[in-house]
């Protein structure tokens, strides 16, 4: 006799797997989000944003302070928890938020950190 079991599996990835991924984004900035588009509240809401960035730390495309940016990424609606990593964040008109990007293929930049790419870096262990 075979028994199977379906289980669900709930697990974040590590906080170290976000900081490697931190430390390696082209980008490193902080960004003031001048308009937030999101589109219909779906599971996976498509984001546009237009930021001024506001501090480099790190710069692959020779981004200066004030230089304006788009950025797009699709945003994750779970009903549960999944493996895998976390969402990346909604942001909002205003928001003022570090982020680590790379520049994607059509010129806007995407979050390069996952969950994490708009959030501090996150200390070494």
């Amino acid at each position: 006799m075979i028994v199977l079991a379906a289980v669900a599996v709930e697990a974040e990835l590590p906080p170290s797997a976000y900081r490697k991924w931190q430390m390696e984004a082209p980008e490193a900035l902080e960004i003031e989000v001048k308009k937030a588009m999101p589109a219909a509240a779906t599971k996976t809401v498509t984001v546009q944003i237009d930021a001024v960035v506001t501090k480099v730390t790190r710069t692959a495309t020779n981004l200066k302070r004030g230089s304006k940016i788009r950025i797009s990424y699709l945003h994750q609606i779970h009903e549960r928890r999944i493996a895998g990593p976390s969402s990346i964040p909604l942001l909002h008109t205003g928001d003022t938020v570090p982020a680590f990007l790379y520049r994607g293929n059509f010129g806007a930049y995407e979050p390069a950190a996952g969950g994490y790419s708009f959030s501090a870096l996150i200390p070494a262990p």
